[in-house]
């Protein structure tokens, strides 16, 4: 919780933070909110007082005096005032992002840092550059002066001379393209004067500098390429400018982000960043001909903050704030090869059937599908030696099970989901008083109820089984585990036609062994019911009759 007084004129450079008094996430929010509508609307009494000025000072019949009163609100009120707004802005900002807070603003400071270097153009003595970021901040869709170089107006004799000189200076010296595009890495940069002769290696560094492919000046370029001469480690990293070298490069930053979206589903935590952080680390390394020994496990919490949040910052990535755990079991089985082979084995082994020989319509068929649908098909008959034939879609079945939470009423923390109110003096008694509210609904009071569904190739679909669970002996006075009752018309299109389909509801009690019970139930009186019914529907067989089923009937 951060806390400031109010800013006089005189103070107005001095960092601001609004004031907050509340002690709850949800109230400090609400309250920083508050902080930037206010700001704005002191920021619209700026602009009013702007437009105003503009207007005296372009009006003829306007006097000193006033231009002069004018000035004074300016040094006095406003731009104070405007210093004011910028930061409780970047406080509120600080305190409203839910990552990170103060690692989002190292952020966001670098990125801005990166921005001037694209946006400013130093040559250009027409405008300042906080002119030229203003520029392109109103019109980011127009190409600014900051765009392209400021060119000097100069008479054609000069520019003959330049470059009649540029042409004696460079004639010997060819420099390749950038790998980027733009400009040279560092790596990239030192093999590159490495081919040179020593003796043209000056005229290539001034060469590289004039043309702005490196961004460094010729002490920083002869100081890394004698680094590399004497076989220090040169990482093939961006050009950062002044101060120490940041952890990761933008490329870096960029690529990391690459790995996250290729890695489609999963949720990176800081553990997951710091791993990927290493990892790219090691192999820049590695590429630079050296072994990663002092890449360390773990890097700084602060550290990490800053990189987490500019990941957040990334186009391609998001923020969730909820996520389906899955244990590294679960994981392997859904991503492992030897899962997939287990599966084509499964797959292989239940949807073949042999044949005395193969039907020709479903020879027609397979003959018209492309080779690779119809390779297993090959590979399984190459492999038994005899006619295979696949199973019908009609007799291929898949059973699964989906638990429900059902109850009366509705749920009555259906709107709890964006806050409740709370007296200041329930937060001060918390540690001894929890903060409740009524709960009036029944949705404390409820059963786990299981569906199950078995669907077939055709897309057709077995009656419905409820399964309700957990009941005692004294809900379910009787001497067995299970309760079936038949509902005729509980099915999928009941009641509609002439659909009486009987559909299951079975009550079970809490006792050992009564699943077991519930799944044989199933199989005699659903499952096995449902595949005769295909037979008879889709085949015209009849497993009535007491006939054996042939092997092309299999399910």
């Amino acid at each position: 919780m951060s806390k400031a007084t109010n800013l006089s004129p005189a103070s107005a450079s001095t960092s601001v933070s609004p004031t907050i008094t509340a002690s709850t996430v949800g109230t400090n929010a609400v309250q920083h909110v508050q902080e930037l509508h206010k700001a704005s609307y002191r920021l619209r009494d700026a602009i009013n007082e702007l437009n105003s000025f503009i207007y005296n000072v372009t009006d003829e019949s306007s006097s000193k005096a006033s231009i002069k009163r004018n000035v004074c609100d300016f040094k006095r009120c406003i731009i104070p005032a405007m210093d004011k707004i910028a930061d409780t802005i970047a406080c509120c900002a600080t305190h409203l992002t839910p990552y990170a807070g103060f690692g989002t603003k190292r952020a966001c400071d670098r990125m801005e840092r990166e921005d001037k270097k694209k946006i400013v153009d130093a040559s250009n003595k027409r405008k300042s550059p906080d002119i030229q970021m203003l520029t392109h901040y109103v019109t980011p869709a127009k190409p600014t002066s900051s765009s392209q170089p400021h060119k000097r107006h100069c008479p054609p004799r000069q520019i003959a001379q330049a470059n009649s000189a540029q042409d004696k200076t460079s004639e010997s010296i060819v420099l390749p393209s950038a790998a980027n595009g733009t400009m040279y890495r560092k790596l990239e940069v030192c093999k590159l004067l490495e081919k040179i002769d020593k003796s043209k290696r000056g005229k290539a560094m001034n060469e590289i500098i004039a043309q702005k492919l490196v961004g460094c000046g010729r002490s920083s370029l002869y100081s890394l390429f004698k680094k590399y001469c004497d076989g220090e480690l040169v990482l093939d990293t961006d050009w950062h400018g002044m101060g120490r070298a940041p952890t990761i490069d933008t490329s870096g930053i960029k690529s990391i982000s690459a790995k996250m979206q290729a890695d489609d589903g999963r949720a990176f935590g800081s553990q997951d960043v710091n791993s990927l952080i290493v990892e790219h680390l090691k192999e820049k390394r590695i590429e630079a001909g050296f072994k990663p020994i002092d890449v360390p496990d773990k890097l700084p919490n602060s550290t990490l903050k800053i990189y987490e949040a500019q990941f957040a910052l990334q186009p391609e990535l998001a923020i969730v704030d909820k996520t389906n755990r899955k244990t590294n079991t679960r994981y392997t089985a859904e991503n492992s090869i030897i899962a997939s082979f287990n599966l084509l084995l499964v797959i292989t082994a239940t949807h073949f059937v042999e044949v005395p020989k193969l039907d020709s319509k479903v020879e027609r068929d397979m003959r018209s599908l492309p080779d690779s649908t119809r390779q297993l098909l090959d590979l399984v008959t190459e492999a038994a030696g005899v006619p295979m034939a696949p199973v019908s879609p009609s007799l291929i079945s898949s059973t699964d099970e989906s638990t429900e939470y059902i109850f009366s009423g509705s749920t009555s923390n259906k709107r709890q989901a964006t806050f409740r109110l709370a007296s200041k003096s329930s937060l001060n008694s918390k540690n001894t008083s929890s903060i409740y509210s009524i709960n009036e609904g029944m949705d404390m009071s409820g059963f786990r109820v299981k569906l199950t569904h078995t669907f077939n190739g055709t897309g057709g679909y077995a009656p419905v089984f409820v399964t309700v669970s957990g009941f005692s002996d004294y809900d379910l006075p009787f001497d067995g585990n299970m309760l079936v009752v038949k509902i005729p018309g509980l099915c999928v299109g009941g009641g509609i036609g002439s659909n009486d389909d009987i559909g299951y509801v079975c009550f079970t009690k809490k006792k050992k062994g009564v699943e077991k019970e519930r799944f044989e139930y199933y199989h005699k009186h659903v499952l096995v019911p449902f595949i005769e019914s295909n037979r008879r529907r889709y085949h015209g067989y009849d497993s009535n009759d007491g006939a054996e089923v042939p092997d092309d009937l299999t399910a």
